[in-house]
């Protein structure tokens, strides 16, 4: 299979994005294969396809995210799907329904534990140091992946993360409830999330 080659999505700057043929990958131990099945198209991967230059969104999304972005990844980082090869792990298999965790994490930071990913350098993100969902399979992380249960579709697995996570966190740092007026300014999948679950 890793000579099959599938087609991917690629964004070039200056409002252009290719198709591009990849190999299917290859996995390596500490890893599964996924055939992706829904993402969210992410604000940051639209801000890149408005930069006059992959070089421009190298800049930007290095000072911005401090990571060491990769112009060549494919992008998207909001994704879900189905194993293909669960690489005889022992919490996954074959035919799951998965959402994928898009950091990961340096095991070896002292702030590993305690989940500040920003400070567990280096960060390795999917869809921006790595190659993202904007393929047809993928190969990651097997301790990324999180089952996904039957009743929650792959379109509303897709918004679990950053559009439903990011929001509900601001929210209740902000004490948030349904007695308050907020204003919510934007329309990314984010945006959409917080919306959501101010109308909960």
């Amino acid at each position: 299979m890793s000579d099959e080659k599938v087609l991917a999505i690629q964004l070039l700057g200056n409002e252009k994005a290719g198709m591009v043929e990849v190999k299917i990958p290859t996995i390596s131990p500490g890893e599964v294969l996924v055939k992706i099945s829904s993402l969210v198209l992410c604000g940051s991967d639209i801000n890149l396809n408005y930069r006059p230059s992959v070089e421009q969104s190298k800049k930007t999304i290095d000072a911005e995210l401090g990571i060491d972005f990769n112009p060549k990844a494919i992008l998207s980082c909001k994704i879900n799907g189905i194993i293909i090869d669960s690489n005889n792990y022992d919490h996954l298999n074959n035919g799951d329904k998965v959402i994928i965790f898009p950091l990961i994490l340096n095991i070896n930071s002292v702030f590993y534990e305690d989940r500040l990913s920003k400070y567990a350098t280096p960060l390795q993100t999917i869809g921006y140091t790595l190659d993202g969902g904007n393929t047809e399979y993928l190969s990651v992380p097997d301790n990324i992946c999180y089952a996904l249960p039957d009743y929650i579709t792959f379109d509303q697995g897709a918004m679990l993360l950053d559009p439903v996570g990011v929001p509900f966190g601001v929210l209740k740092k902000l004490n948030a409830d349904y007695s308050d007026i907020v204003l919510i300014l934007g329309c990314d999948p984010i945006v959409l999330g917080a919306t959501v679950i101010c109308f909960s």
